[in-house]
């Protein structure tokens, strides 16, 4: 009997074991001044596909004994705020994502920010077999919507240390931020030194949020110049600058 590839088709996402984990703390600077810690999280992880077959009573499908599995990364990041910055303009940002191992292409996406005045929380839907085989992510909104499944800027940062391969190196790539898309560039003229340019698609295009978390906003910041640097032994992010004008943001590794 074919399986069925519809909405019968169910999603276990299971985290087997979470091997290989791995974390990296960075300390974020503005215009030199120390205002928030971030903590990056990699775990290795796999979601498997369960299908369902249509029974000819059209009774309750049986569950087919074949699954599909996908090599994924769980990542976790956290950025709060510090010191006196904490107490004049706290933020609180939790970013959970899986995304596929080779490709970085997002398979889920949660997030809950807490800056003044702008609260979101973000996640998508578990993810069907026909969304990923049609490359589709569906953020849980008013209006449900439904995304290309691309690489996300912590993919980026992801794939940079993890899986260089996989990296477009001077040909424009596209970046999914909640439902927005963006062409990304990335240059490599000095060794372990990136430069990346990320230009917003179509300024009429709603996200699945009116207004996004500030260190979002920071990174996807039109023009400026972005660049990271590797540690290529330690297969880590040494330290990320962003600048523009007078703005000036900065994270750099701070150990384990």
């Amino acid at each position: 009997m074919e399986i069925a590839r519809n909405n019968i088709i169910i999603l276990i996402m299971f985290f087997s074991s979470l091997f290989s984990n791995e974390e990296f703390n960075y300390k974020i600077n503005y215009i030199g001044i120390h205002v928030a810690n971030c903590t990056i999280e990699y775990s290795d992880t796999t979601l498997s596909f369960l299908y369902r077959i249509p029974s000819d009573n059209n009774e309750t499908p049986n569950i087919h004994a074949d699954r599909k599995y996908i090599e994924a990364v769980n990542i976790k990041v956290d950025v709060s705020t510090t010191g006196i910055i904490d107490k004049l303009f706290q933020i609180d940002n939790d970013y959970q994502l899986i995304i596929n191992k080779k490709n970085g292409k997002l398979l889920y996406y949660k997030k809950n920010s807490y800056q003044p005045n702008v609260t979101n929380y973000i996640e998508t839907y578990p993810l069907t077999y026909n969304n990923y085989l049609n490359d589709k992510i569906s953020y849980k909104s008013n209006n449900e919507k439904l995304s290309e499944s691309y690489n996300t800027i912590f993919s980026v940062f992801y794939l940079l240390t993890h899986n260089k391969e996989n990296i477009l190196i001077d040909k424009d790539f596209i970046i999914e931020r909640e439902a927005k898309l963006y062409t990304g560039n990335i240059q490599n003229q000095i060794k372990n030194q990136f430069d990346i340019s990320i230009k917003e698609n179509d300024s009429s295009q709603k996200g699945v949020v009116e207004h996004t978390d500030i260190f979002s906003w920071a990174i996807f910041m039109e023009g400026g110049k972005k660049t990271i640097y590797l540690n290529e032994e330690s297969d880590r992010i040494e330290k990320c600058i962003f600048n523009k004008g007078f703005i000036s943001l900065s994270a750099e590794y701070q150990g384990k």
